[in-house]
């Protein structure tokens, strides 16, 4: 069961109304690299295709894709290029929810933007900034990093730290974020408005893996932004933990 509780009013084009959501979900994985989690050559690929629902009547569909490619230029060294992009429509006469919209910003998507920072968000005074996501999306990045030599792991930092895969990276991030309005062409009024607005942010980082996924700590500078159509910034330090 989803609820949105804001009192902070907040665009009709979605909806923000208690219900029960049901999907059905199909992904497709390719996966050739060396090393998923400190990869130095080979490509990934995935695409997910979602059909929601509620009460067995389609209410949205939405696909993403996302793909990584991998080149050793060097013992230790990597140039990776990675990218991402989405499309979310609703179906018949129902409205997106907010939960099932696209997000991006933050260290593990847009670096040096904030969490979910990219975008337009609700700008009531009384209340936080919140997000209000997109209909469609593209992230892409292009990453050199170097792959430290670890000594001998004490036991304990074993568990904390996977040894061998420590990197430095020095990065480069675009993206955009757009939103549909009309119901019956959210994505293709989305669609067509992408990469009007690109946002692109440089900066240097270190990661490496632990129990809970890749962490990484960031130092992003944005480079172009859109701060008066409610993109958030975070020119410094970043940490964040994921899966990819």
């Amino acid at each position: 069961k989803r609820v949105v509780k804001d009192p902070a009013p907040l665009p009709k084009d979605l909806d923000f109304e208690s219900s029960w959501k049901t999907s059905l979900q199909h992904a497709y994985v390719h996966d050739s690299r060396d090393n998923p989690k400190v990869p130095a050559k080979g490509s990934f690929f995935r695409s997910t295709f979602e059909l929601g629902a509620c009460i067995l009547k389609p209410t949205f569909w939405r696909a993403q894709l996302d793909g990584q490619y991998h080149i050793p230029i060097g013992r230790h060294t990597t140039l990776s290029f990675s990218g991402s992009g989405g499309l979310l429509q609703a179906v018949a006469d129902t409205k997106p929810f907010l939960s099932d919209r696209f997000f991006i910003g933050g260290p593990l998507s847009m670096r040096g933007f904030q969490s979910r920072g990219i975008g337009a968000a609700n700008t009531d005074a009384s209340s936080d900034r919140r997000s209000l996501g997109g209909d469609a999306f593209f992230v892409a990045e292009a990453l050199i990093c170097r792959r430290l030599h670890s000594p001998e792991w004490p036991a304990f930092l074993s568990t904390i730290i996977t040894p061998g895969t420590i990197r430095v990276h020095a990065f480069a991030n675009a993206c955009d974020l757009t939103r549909g309005t009309a119901r019956t062409s959210i994505a293709n009024e989305a669609l067509a408005k992408l990469g009007s607005r690109v946002r692109a942010s440089v900066g240097v980082g270190l990661a490496c893996w632990t129990p809970l996924g890749r962490a990484e700590v960031n130092f992003g500078l944005p480079l172009r932004h859109y701060t008066k159509f409610g993109d958030r910034l975070s020119p410094s330090f970043q940490f964040g933990i994921g899966s990819d």
